[in-house]
């Protein structure tokens, strides 16, 4: 088996293009080389930034989005269907909600007045969670405004 190569501040960029790093050596790495923010960047931002620390030397963040979210929590405002999701934490009055929500969602074919999520922004939180979730054309909503 071939010795995997280490990240070091001394490495060429070919070396590191070559090379397949798991996203936790890589934020080790840009935090001891310097990258700002490192510990909240996802893998691809800190490959761009150690990229950039190889070829100039320059610790720097390329990040264009913003790392720090102002204003306050979802979960501070309270958690209802008809607000966004803008703030999102990984909580576990988050979870209990989302699985209430989904446990009482009803299938529904989309109709003309709520056929796009962004038309209608008491569907929109919970069609966003559920998109990954429902299967087939069906829709899940729990929508409060929704006929039983």
């Amino acid at each position: 088996m071939a010795k995997r190569t280490r990240l070091t501040r001394t490495m060429t960029e070919t070396e590191f293009e070559n090379g397949y790093w798991y996203a936790t050596e890589l934020r080790a790495f840009a935090t001891t080389i310097g990258i700002p923010s490192a510990s909240k960047l996802r893998k691809d931002e800190l490959e761009k930034a150690i990229t950039h620390f190889i070829r100039t030397g320059q610790s720097r963040n390329l990040v264009k989005r913003g790392l720090v979210k102002s204003g306050p929590r979802d979960v501070d405002q309270g958690l209802r269907l008809d607000l966004p999701i803008v703030h999102y934490t990984s909580s576990k009055e988050t979870k209990d909600f989302i699985q209430r929500e989904a446990s009482s969602a009803r299938v529904w074919e989309p109709c003309r007045c709520c056929a796009a999520a962004s038309e209608c922004p008491n569907h929109a939180s919970l069609l966003t969670f559920t998109s990954a979730c429902a299967a087939g054309s069906a829709s899940i909503t729990s929508s409060p405004n929704m006929s039983s």
